[in-house]
């Protein structure tokens, strides 16, 4: 039964809206402590390659309180010591002239934090960004040389998984809705009219791009796992979970076909995962080939703060997630977990997602599966692709409907498809 998942770098392509690339410093506490500095899209983009890493192997990297820090170059990102005692860590580096209709010094700057508590301290960037809790409420300050920024541009998480861009006040602030995954980051540009040259050029423009990022603090998590694995699987559970109701859940009748079997049985959903129930006289062969489609909501349950990198980690799009104690082996990419492979009784099973609907909460739900079973081999046993629809009912969206085909030996195929309906949301 799955138990898991339901769940050529170029100059114009830095400042175009769909492949700009930013500074970001991840401070990583606990057991493997370190500090990584990456060049990339957003906060939760690990693609960087080696030509993207040499573009910031002079990007000089400090804490305020003990001064600069010394990087070590990987194929993903600069890496440096975290340093003891914690506080945010700073990185800087100038890109150098960018051309779009007039002429501009392009710089960047970057601040990493382990707690938003650590996010007040001024780091002494050029640009920076300050943020603090208030009523419930994350107000954020845009600073330029340590004054505040009026009117600067600011990219900010919504409370729907998505981003948005706004300005600051007469103030230098701005105040949003607390983000609701455990990683994140904010994002700034600060326009500087000042005249200079840059390598034998003339300019009269400097565009200041300044990234504040936040993750959780040492003490939020229990020992054991990576600091960086645990926040990423963290925040695409969050993203994915569908938003069940744990306490009581929701249930309902389902009904359809398995081939030529007709299908009535009951369904159900709560804190311990989707569950399916058939009438007695379903053939076992059907209800072992259907239960491949519980645990839709199971991920949510994973223990994130477990999980480990793969060792070997290399640049990609994709990070790869191991969790110690069930084995189990997650790739997430853009916030999402793509793939995941879980042991079980007679080899593994491995789930990779097809297609994906965006809800307007933001959340991503797979809706088009491969389930691949293999034997202990590696050998393919059977394959499934399940396609899933899901409805809102009194609020609560559920898995209305699963469609598919069920494939074992040659010759061996089975189309199912699955109704839910009568579904009553607990409490309501």
């Amino acid at each position: 039964m799955i138990r898991s998942l339901f769940l050529v770098f170029t100059v114009a392509a830095v400042t175009s809206a769909a492949h700009a690339h930013f500074l970001f410093v991840h401070v990583l506490p606990g057991d493997e402590s370190r500090v990584e500095v990456h060049f990339a899209e957003t906060g939760w983009d690990f693609s960087a390659d080696d030509r993207m890493v040499s573009l910031i192997s002079n990007v000089r990297v400090w804490h305020p309180g003990t001064g600069d820090r010394s990087t070590t170059r990987a194929g993903h990102a600069m890496i440096a010591t975290h340093p003891e005692g914690g506080g945010p860590v700073c990185g800087a580096f100038t890109y150098g002239l960018m051309r779009r209709g007039d002429v501009f010094l392009l710089e960047y700057h970057a601040k990493g934090v382990a707690g938003l508590e650590e996010a007040m301290s001024v780091g002494g960037l050029d640009a920076e960004i300050l943020a603090t809790e208030r009523d419930g409420r994350l107000v954020l300050t845009v600073l330029f040389r340590g004054e505040p920024a009026a009117g600067a541009e600011i990219v900010v998480p919504t409370d729907r998984f998505g981003v948005e861009t706004l300005a600051t006040d007469q103030n230098g602030e701005i105040e949003i809705p607390m983000p609701k995954t455990p990683l994140y980051s904010i994002r700034a540009m600060v326009s500087e009219p000042r005249t200079g040259e840059h390598e034998g050029e003339a300019y009269e423009e400097v565009r200041h791009y300044t990234t504040l990022t936040v993750h959780p603090a040492a003490d939020d998590r229990r020992r054991g796992g990576d600091a960086l694995a645990a926040a990423i699987l963290e925040d695409a559970i969050a993203c994915g979970d569908p938003g069940f109701p744990t306490d009581g859940g929701w249930r309902g009748r389902i009904q359809g076909r398995f081939g030529d079997e007709a299908l009535r049985g009951g369904v159900a959903s709560s804190g311990d995962g989707l569950q399916m129930s058939f009438a007695s006289t379903t053939p076992a062969r059907v209800a072992a080939r259907l239960e491949a489609i519980e645990g839709l909501d199971d991920f949510g349950r994973i223990p994130a703060s477990k999980a480990i990198l793969v060792p070997g980690r290399e640049a990609g799009a994709d990070l790869r997630i191991r969790m110690p104690e069930s084995n189990i082996t997650l790739r997430i990419r853009d916030r999402r977990i793509v793939s995941m492979t879980t042991p079980t009784d007679s080899g593994a099973r491995r789930i990779d997602v097809l297609d994906w609907e965006t809800g307007e909460d933001g959340r991503h739900l797979p809706i088009r599966v491969l389930i691949t079973d293999f034997d202990g081999e590696g050998a393919i046993n059977s394959t499934a692709i399940v396609a899933t629809a899901f409805v809102m009912e009194d609020g609560v969206r559920i898995p209305g409907s699963h469609t598919g085909t069920v494939i074992g030996d040659p010759g061996d195929e089975d189309a199912f498809s699955l109704q839910v309906s009568e579904v009553r949301i607990a409490g309501s």
